[in-house]
């Protein structure tokens, strides 16, 4: 039974982030109407795709601008990456409430998945903050 949860979750982490993919532009006054359910969700999976786009450009932008063979080119990239894998550990914001049982829900979203969610979010909107403010530093 574990093992198939632990082979549940990962498809429903994906379904949000593809169903936040396929959704229009959120406002971001979503955030002031927050209740812990499947709406969260949505609100905190559309802002984060729009975050990552962004945080992708951005990225680009200061990546453009470090000369070849400079070792801030690897820095950033290995930023990224540290970025990507921070994620993972969203897991335990989420399952920490629920006594540290897996998700059971599956797939139906409730709770523990809209607190899933605003950790990735805001693990990007950290991320995307921080790429902002190198470039900001390079435009000056």
């Amino acid at each position: 039974m574990m093992q198939a949860i632990r082979k549940i979750l990962p498809l429903v982490a994906g379904l949000f982030f593809a169903h936040a993919n396929a959704a229009p532009a959120v406002d971001s006054e979503c955030l002031n109407h927050l209740g812990g359910g499947q709406g969260d969700v949505e609100c905190y999976g559309a802002l984060t795709n729009e975050l990552v786009t962004d945080s992708k450009a951005t990225y680009q932008k200061i990546a453009k601008t470090i000369p070849k063979g400079n070792p801030n080119s690897a820095r950033l990239a290995a930023y990224s990456a540290t970025q990507n894998r921070e994620i993972q550990f969203c897991k335990l914001k989420m399952q920490a409430p629920s006594g540290w049982a897996p998700d059971s829900s599956a797939p139906l979203l409730n709770m523990y998945d809209a607190i899933y969610a605003e950790c990735v979010y805001d693990v990007r909107k950290n991320e995307n903050n921080f790429l902002h403010d190198v470039l900001n530093a390079i435009s000056r």
